[in-house]
């Protein structure tokens, strides 16, 4: 007798739940192939193994109820089968299903795999394998799912070089800086006071919102002293902590508005500062040292000796200030870099409390130069209406890019000038140096011994 060979192909259409912050529905369409094994040949031998004791025969072999719960790192994917069977899950970034596939190793109706190390934010695409004991197949294929984004609340650094220059002949406030290199850098939000520097980009008036390097304030009047924070903003609605600066706008009265040298630093505060006697200062804020500063590059804390700080300039650099160091009161917290070779040029930040309420935080990007800089720490109480400052020296390592280094550096040291690098070129000069003065004293001691030789042998002859 001739066996008949029948293949029944049914393509259904799944649907599948699936977590998806991402996407706007939850449901996937899939594609689903269920391949009924053939029948084996009458007369001698065993029939097919029965799948299930269904007193009508067994149902309609499929893959049901597909679930997938995603994480930042890992997904735990879930499904049923309508009978007992091995399923099979493969996925990857592209329908090759290339990153990897498992296998269950017990026949059953309700399947569970967990597929770890995978990257945050990424979609990723799987495919499911059941087969029966008696050999029947389903596969669904196409099925898509995202992990999940670690919350960003990382701050960006802050923009650098910000300066405030009056125009006397357009009337208006240039105003200029630097946008810091973030990958996830997404504008800069100026605003400004006639009061006080703004504490966050929501107070004050909006000056500038954007990607450029520039803009100008013309709605100044003169005798008035306006004072600026720009924000860098990242692509998470992270604020940095503020550059600050300000600018005097002379009056028509015949007065010196210029600001001494040795006060320039001061002015910083402007008219909202009184400067108390020091018993007048909390103890709090009059225990306060440079020291108390902490330094951070990747992570690290960065090397001192004192209020002498090393840093990396090509690396973003982390002030912070224990939350607990200053007592609760309404304050101001800044740091003024001053330029190494140019006194005139200063650097103003603003620290900010963290989210954690941890500390007072700035973060700052790369500096004009490297050099040694005076940076001045100060804490403003309101309450008690007393400055505190505090002087530091940060030494910035990083390329010769400037012209205030000397022309003979190699050039190992020229991509990353550091002590080390330096030490490991030149160190050796002046340990020779060293060496030949003290041979040469050497000989010189030696030569007066044998003359004194020489003279003490003739007199005894």
């Amino acid at each position: 007798m001739t066996s008949l060979l029948c293949i029944f192909v049914m393509s259904p259409t799944v649907y599948a739940q699936v977590h998806d912050p991402y996407q706007v529905s939850d449901s996937v369409q899939v594609n689903q192939t269920v391949v009924e094994s053939p029948a084996p040949p009458s007369g001698g031998g065993g029939g097919p193994i029965p799948d299930d004791d269904e007193p009508f025969g067994p149902p309609p072999f499929s893959i049901t109820d597909i679930d997938i719960e995603e994480s930042e790192t890992h997904a735990v994917v879930s499904w049923t089968t309508s009978l007992p069977a091995l399923s099979t899950l493969s996925w990857g970034k592209t329908a090759n299903y290339e990153l990897g596939i498992m296998s269950g190793v017990e026949r059953k109706k309700e399947h569970s795999f967990l597929i770890e190390n995978l990257e945050q934010g990424t979609q990723y695409v799987i495919a499911l394998t059941a087969k029966t004991a008696s050999g029947k197949e389903a596969h669904t294929s196409g099925i898509l799912f995202r992990t999940k984004r670690i919350p960003d609340t990382q701050p960006p650094a802050n923009v650098s070089s910000f300066m405030a220059q009056y125009d006397a002949e357009d009337g208006e406030v240039s105003l200029s800086w630097e946008n810091p290199a973030d990958d996830d850098f997404s504008r800069v939000r100026i605003v400004r006071s006639d009061i006080f520097y703004p504490e966050d980009p929501y107070a004050g008036i909006v000056v500038y919102e954007g990607r450029n390097t520039h803009t100008a304030d013309t709605w100044v009047e003169k005798g008035n002293t306006y004072y600026y924070a720009a924000f860098a903003e990242d692509e998470s609605g992270n604020y940095s902590s503020g550059a600050i600066a300000y600018a005097r706008i002379p009056s028509d009265r015949k007065t010196d508005d210029t600001i001494p040298d040795d006060a320039r630093k001061d002015a910083w505060f402007g008219p909202a500062v009184m400067y108390p006697k020091e018993s007048e200062v909390p103890e709090e804020i009059s225990e306060l040292t440079f020291d108390d500063f902490l330094f951070y590059q990747n992570g690290k804390e960065s090397e001192r000796i004192g209020s002498i700080v090393s840093i990396d300039r090509a690396e973003n650099t982390t002030i912070a200030l224990s939350y607990d160091e200053v007592p609760e009161v309404l304050k101001t917290i800044t740091l003024v870099f001053e330029d190494p070779y140019d006194a005139s040029k200063t650097f103003p930040f603003l620290l900010r409390v963290n989210a954690e309420k941890t500390a007072y935080t700035a973060t700052i990007g790369e500096l004009p130069e490297s050099g040694i800089y005076t940076v001045t720490a100060m804490v403003l109480d309101y309450k008690h209406q007393v400055l505190k400052e505090m002087e530091g020296r940060v030494v910035v390592l990083g390329a010769i890019e400037s012209t205030h280094w000397s022309a003979w550096m190699c050039e190992y040291c020229t991509p990353s000038l550091s002590f080390l690098r330096m030490l490991h070129c030149y160190g050796w000069i002046p340990i020779f140096i060293i060496m030949v003065t003290i041979r040469m004293m050497q000989r010189k001691n030696r030569k007066k011994r044998q003359r004194r030789f020489r003279i003490t042998k003739h007199h005894v002859r």
